[in-house]
C-alpha cells in the first residue's frame, strides 16, 4: 500500500517506524519497578535447613532466602545476614565459612565466613536439566574437604579455596537420601521392597573412583522421610517412624541388626556423641514433633532417652556445642542445651514469622495470619514495610480467619472452630472451642452478624449454621448437607454464597438460621469451584481458573455477566472495583472497571504458591505464601495496557467503512498508539493510492473509508504508556468485491447490480481501483464473485 506524494513514501514510513519503536523502547525503559509492584518486604518463612558454621554462628534456610544466625548469644539469636537465592533452598552444607546451598538444578557457594555476616556468592554450578538436587553432604578431614551433592545420582566434589568446586566422580544412586560413615557413603532408595536394593556402600577413600562395595535388600516396608548419620562402623537410617541400624563394618556385606519405631516421621539424624533425630507428627503440632535423643551406649540399638516437643514440626537439625539448633518449618528456629541429653531444654527460639500463611485477613492495621498447626499470627502492619508481631494464639491447624469487633474465629482443621477474644493484640485469650457433630474438617469460616458458617470436608460435604452470640458457649442451629464439598462462603443480607466445588455456585437463605433455604444448588457446567466473593447481589466466582461476575439478584435464575481466564484460586478479594485472587503463580489483579469485560492487569511475581491476599487501608497489598510467609507489596497504581478482549476479524463489501478498536485497561492513560498492516510499511493516515481514506492511525480507532481488496490483511495496534507497551492480536480484514450491493452475501443480484453500476458509470463499479472503468473492472469482479471473495 504506497502512500500519495506529499503524505509519506514507503522509504520515509519505514524511517518513521523505526523512530516510532525508539520512542516505545524509551518509554518501556522509563517505566521502572513502579508498575509491577516489588516487595515492600518479606516477612517470614518455613526454616528447613540449619547447618552449623562455628559455634557462635548457624546457617539457615527459609523458603528461598538463607540467613546467617549470630549465635554469640544463645538466649536471644540474630539474624546477621540475608542473601535471597531465587527459587526454594532444599539443603545446605557448611565447609570452613563457606555455605553450600542447593535449590532446583543449581548448588551455589556463599561466603559466610566474614564479620559482620553478608552472605556472598562465590560460584554457582547447575546440574543436567532432569536432575533436581535434593540433599547436600560434607566429607573429609579440615584440610581437605568434600562434597556430595545427591540429585538422582551422587556428585562427589572437592571444595577448594573460597569455595570452588570440582567435579571428582559420579555415582549411580537413586532417590532416598546419602550418608557418611567413615570413608563410606552410605545411599538409601525411596521405597523397600525385596527386589530393590535399600542400601548400598560405597568406598570413596579415593573420591575420584568410588567402589561399590555392598548392598542390603528391604523387606516389604517403605517410606518417603529419609535419614542418614554414621559413625564408628555404624550406620542409622531413619524412613518414616522406623530407625534401622546397620553394622558396616564389612562394607562389603552390610547387616541390619536393630529396627525400632521412634513413634513420628523422622526428618534428620545427626551423631555426637548422642543420636539426635528431628522429627514431625503428621497431625499434630505438639505430639511428637521435635527432638528425640537417643543413647548410643550399645551401637547397635540405639534407645531414646530424652525428647523435646515443639510448636511446629521439626524438619533438620544441626548439633555442636552442647546445644542442638532444631529448624521447625512452622515455628522457626529453636535453640537447646544438651548439656544433659535426657532432659533438653530450651534456651530461645528464633522466630520468623508465620512460617507459612494460609490464609490472611487484615483489619484496619492489624494482619491476622492463619499458619496451620502453628496457630494464627496477630501482626501490626501500622507500617507496611517494617511490620510487628504482636502475638500468637495457638490452633491446632487453622485454615483461615475472621474477625468482628474484638473477636476472633478460627476455622481449625479437624478440631472444627476457635474463638479469641483480641481485646489486648499482645494476649489473645481462648474464648471457646466448638466441634459440632459429624464435621470432618473445617476449612472456612464466615461471619454474618452473630451467625459463623463453617465450611467442612466430610463425606459428601456440609456446612454447619452456628450461633455465636454467647462466644463462650457457641450453639449449633443448622447443618446443610451437601453432595460435594463446601470450599468458601461470602453474605449478603440474610443470604449465603457458597463456592460448592464441582457443583459451582450455591445460594441459601439463612434468615432462619435453624430452618436455611435453598435458592440456588449449583450452576451448571462448574469445574473445582473454591473461592468467591460478593459485593451485594453480584458475586465473584473462581470455578477452575476462569474468574466470573454472576448477577445474582434472582438467585434462582443468576446471570453471568462476565469473565476472564486467571488460574485456579483459594481465595478472592474485591476491594475497590478490583478484584484479587492468588494462585500457583503468583496473585492475579483483576479490573473490574467494566465488568462485562474484567481483565486481569498483573500478576504478582510471588516466590512460591499464594495461598491468600488481603488490601490494607493504605492499598498495600498483604500476601500469604504456602511457604514464604508474608509478603507485603505497595499499592498498585499504575500497569501498562492490557487488552480486555481479543479484537475480532473484520469482513466488509466493497466500499464499506472498517472500523478496527480496542478496549483496554492503562494507568496512566496510553500516551502513545500505532496500527500497522503485518508485512507493509507503517500505515499514515490519508488517502491511499488505491483509493481508501485511512484515519487514526496514532489513536485508540482505525478506520478504513472506501474499503476495497487492496486494504485486505492482518492489521495490530501496539498501545503505549509509561509503564510499557502491549500489542494486539492480529485482526484479519477482508473486503469482498464481490458483494457489490452490500447485503452481507455474494448473490446473483451482484451481477445484476454491478453491470448496473456499470453501464451507469458509476465509480463504484471501478473494481481494480485504476481510476477509470474499463472492461478489466468486469473480469475483476467475476473473479471476485466465483471466487466467494
Amino acid at each position: 500500500m504506497q502512500a500519495q506524494p506529499g503524505v509519506l513514501n514507503g522509504a520515509t514510513a519505514r524511517i518513521g517506524m523505526c523512530a516510532w519503536l525508539v520512542l516505545v523502547g524509551l518509554l518501556a525503559r522509563a517505566a521502572g519497578a513502579q508498575c509491577v509492584p516489588t516487595p515492600i518486604v518479606r516477612m517470614g518463612g518455613a526454616i528447613t535447613q540449619v547447618a552449623y558454621d562455628t559455634s557462635t554462628r548457624a546457617v539457615v534456610s527459609r523458603g528461598q532466602f538463607l540467613d546467617v544466625v549470630d549465635l554469640t548469644d544463645p538466649f536471644a539469636p540474630v539474624v546477621a545476614g540475608t542473601v535471597d537465592a531465587g527459587e526454594l533452598i532444599s539443603d545446605i552444607a557448611v565447609v570452613e565459612g563457606v555455605a553450600f546451598v542447593s535449590f532446583g538444578r543449581t548448588v551455589a557457594s556463599f561466603d559466610v565466613g566474614v564479620s559482620p555476616p553478608a552472605p556472598l556468592l562465590v560460584t554457582q554450578l547447575p546440574l543436567g536439566p532432569f536432575e533436581t538436587i535434593t540433599e547436600l553432604v560434607r566429607t573429609g578431614e579440615r584440610f581437605n574437604p568434600r562434597l556430595c551433592v545427591h540429585a538422582g545420582a551422587t556428585y562427589i566434589y572437592s571444595v577448594g579455596a573460597f569455595g570452588q568446586m570440582t567435579l571428582l566422580s559420579t555415582v549411580g544412586t537413586f532417590g532416598g537420601a546419602i550418608g557418611i560413615a567413615g570413608d563410606l557413603l552410605v545411599t538409601s532408595t525411596v521405597m523397600f521392597s525385596p527386589q530393590v536394593q535399600m542400601l548400598r556402600v560405597f568406598d570413596i577413600s579415593n573420591p575420584a573412583a568410588p567402589v561399590q562395595r555392598g548392598t542390603w535388600q528391604g523387606a516389604g516396608n517403605y517410606g518417603f522421610q529419609h535419614s542418614i548419620a554414621g559413625a564408628n562402623q555404624r550406620v542409622y537410617l531413619g524412613v518414616g517412624t522406623i530407625l534401622y541400624t546397620y553394622n558396616v563394618a564389612n562394607p562389603d556385606s552390610p547387616q541390619l541388626v536393630n529396627t525400632r519405631s521412634v513413634g513420628s516421621d523422622i526428618t534428620g539424624l545427626a551423631i555426637a556423641g548422642w543420636l539426635f533425630a528431628s522429627t514431625q507428627a503428621p497431625f499434630s503440632a505438639s505430639s511428637g514433633s521435635g527432638l528425640k535423643v537417643l543413647s548410643l551406649a550399645d551401637p547397635s540399638a540405639p534407645t531414646v532417652i530424652g525428647t523435646y516437643s515443639t510448636v511446629g514440626m521439626g524438619s533438620d537439625l544441626a548439633v555442636g556445642a552442647s546445644r542442638v539448633q532444631l529448624a521447625c518449618a512452622e515455628a522457626g528456629l529453636y535453640i537447646l542445651n544438651v548439656n544433659n541429653p535426657a532432659t533438653p531444654s530450651y534456651m530461645s527460639n528464633l522466630l520468623t514469622a508465620p512460617g507459612r500463611a494460609d490464609s490472611v485477613t487484615v483489619v484496619g492495621n492489624t494482619a491476622y495470619v492463619a499458619a496451620g498447626r502453628i496457630g494464627v499470627w496477630i501482626i501490626d502492619i501500622t507500617n507496611p514495610a517494617a511490620p510487628q508481631v504482636r502475638s500468637l494464639a495457638p490452633s491446632s491447624d487453622a485454615q483461615s480467619v475472621a474477625v468482628s469487633g474484638n473477636r476472633m474465629y478460627i476455622a481449625d482443621g479437624f478440631e472444627g472452630m476457635r474463638i479469641y477474644d483480641v481485646s489486648n493484640l499482645s494476649v489473645p485469650i481462648l474464648r471457646s472451642s466448638f466441634n459440632p457433630p459429624g464435621a470432618f474438617e473445617t476449612v472456612r469460616i464466615g461471619l454474618n452478624g452473630s451467625t459463623a458458617v463453617l465450611c467442612n470436608l466430610q463425606s459428601g460435604g456440609s456446612a454447619d449454621i452456628v450461633d455465636v452470640s454467647n462466644d463462650a458457649a457457641p450453639v449449633l442451629r443448622s447443618t446443610i448437607d451437601n453432595d460435594d464439598y463446601f470450599f468458601d462462603v461470602a453474605f449478603w443480607g440474610s443470604r449465603a454464597y457458597f463456592a460448592n466445588s464441582y457443583r459451582g455456585l450455591s445460594i441459601y437463605d439463612l434468615g432462619n438460621p435453624a430452618a436455611p433455604v435453598a435458592r440456588l444448588v449449583g450452576t451448571p457446567g462448574s469445574t473445582q469451584t473454591r473461592s468467591l466473593a460478593a459485593g451485594g447481589s453480584t458475586v465473584y466466582v473462581n470455578s477452575g481458573g476462569t474468574f466470573q461476575i454472576v448477577d445474582a439478584l434472582l438467585p434462582a435464575t443468576p446471570l453471568l455477566i462476565g469473565q476472564a481466564s486467571i488460574g485456579g484460586s483459594d481465595e478472592l478479594r474485591v476491594v475497590g472495583g478490583r478484584a484479587y485472587a492468588p494462585t500457583i503463580n503468583g496473585s492475579s489483579i483483576i479490573d473490574l472497571a467494566r465488568p462485562q469485560r474484567p481483565v486481569r492487569i498483573t500478576e504478582l511475581d510471588s516466590p512460591q504458591y499464594a495461598r491468600s491476599i488481603a488490601v490494607h487501608s493504605s492499598g498495600a497489598l498483604v500476601e500469604g505464601n504456602a511457604l514464604n510467609g508474608l509478603t507485603i507489596y505497595p499499592a498498585l497504581t499504575q500497569w501498562k495496557p492490557v487488552f480486555r478482549d481479543p479484537l475480532l476479524d473484520r469482513r466488509a463489501c466493497a466500499r464499506a467503512l472498517v472500523d478496527l478498536s480496542n478496549d483496554f485497561s492503562a494507568s496512566p492513560a496510553a500516551t502513545v498508539y500505532h496500527w500497522f498492516r503485518q508485512g507493509e510499511p507503517a500505515l499514515v493516515d490519508g488517502l491511499t493510492t488505491t483509493g481508501s481514506i485511512i484515519a487514526g492511525v496514532g489513536a485508540a480507532t482505525l478506520t478504513i473509508q472506501n474499503a476495497s481488496s487492496h486494504d485486505n490483511g492482518l492489521y495490530r495496534c501496539m498501545v503505549t504508556n509509561s509503564c510499557g507497551t502491549t500489542t494486539s492480536n492480529g485482526i484479519q480484514v477482508t473486503v469482498c468485491m464481490g458483494d457489490h450491493n452490500c447485503s452481507g452475501t455474494v448473490t446473483v443480484q451482484d451481477i445484476f447490480d454491478f453491470l448496473a453500476s456499470y453501464f451507469a458509470g458509476d465509480i463504484a463499479a471501478d473494481v481494480n481501483r485504476s481510476g477509470t472503468l474499463s472492461v478489466q473492472d468486469i473480469f475483476d469482479f467475476l473473479t471476485a464473485y466465483f471466487g466467494g471473495c
